[in-house]
């Protein structure tokens, strides 16, 4: 595909602003700016020999009177005070609303990285809950399964005790002399493992 751009000779009949500004603008896609933009939207650039043949014939149109030349500052070229001027094309310069929406894309940006950082850390604490919650239900069972076992002690012991059968005690009695018995006492040993003494007669 190729573009051209058709304009004639005499544009004595334009208003002088726009003559101008339709010279400045056929002129930066004929600098090497203007050409560098085709080129990023796949066109072809010109060759130097064609360049130099479309700003001779600029050269040559008839212009209404008072014309002014715009002349352009270049974003990569800052032309101090002089970029300024009322007929200076400037690629430093930005409308409103072009300043809006990078702001826009600013603050979407943060908003995405503000975001993208609550989802983390929610992510962490959801897993610090989920560990938390572990460890709890895990003493839980820990402390059910100690209590299970104490339980268990504590009726073994009490079932070894009651089936233990308690020894019976010994205990030896005595009489004093012609007391209960007197020297003819025996001495014998009760049911219950008490010993004791009993009369037994003897010649006086």
């Amino acid at each position: 595909m190729i573009s051209y751009f058709y304009i004639s000779q005499d544009l004595s009949a334009l208003d002088p602003g726009t003559a101008g500004l339709l010279l400045a603008f056929v002129r930066f896609i004929l600098s090497a700016e203007g050409q560098a933009m085709a080129v990023e939207q796949l066109f072809d650039p010109l060759p130097t020999s064609l360049i130099a043949y479309n700003t001779a014939t600029l050269d040559g149109l008839t212009l209404p009177a008072n014309t002014p030349t715009y002349t352009v500052e270049l974003a990569s070229t800052t032309q101090i005070e002089v970029g300024a001027g009322a007929y200076v094309i400037s690629g430093k310069r930005r409308s409103y609303a072009e300043y809006e929406r990078t702001q826009f894309n600013e603050s979407i940006s943060t908003l995405q990285t503000t975001v993208s950082g609550i989802s983390t850390d929610a992510t962490a604490d959801q897993s610090r809950d989920e560990s938390t919650r572990a460890i709890a239900l895990a003493g839980l069972a820990l402390g059910i399964v100690g209590f299970i076992f104490g339980v268990t002690a504590f009726v073994i012991v009490l079932v070894k005790l009651s089936a233990v059968t308690p020894k019976p005690v010994q205990r030896e009695v005595s009489f004093p002399k012609g007391g209960p018995g007197g020297p003819g006492a025996v001495s014998s040993t009760a049911a219950d493992g008490v010993q004791i003494s009993s009369l037994k007669n003897t010649p006086v």
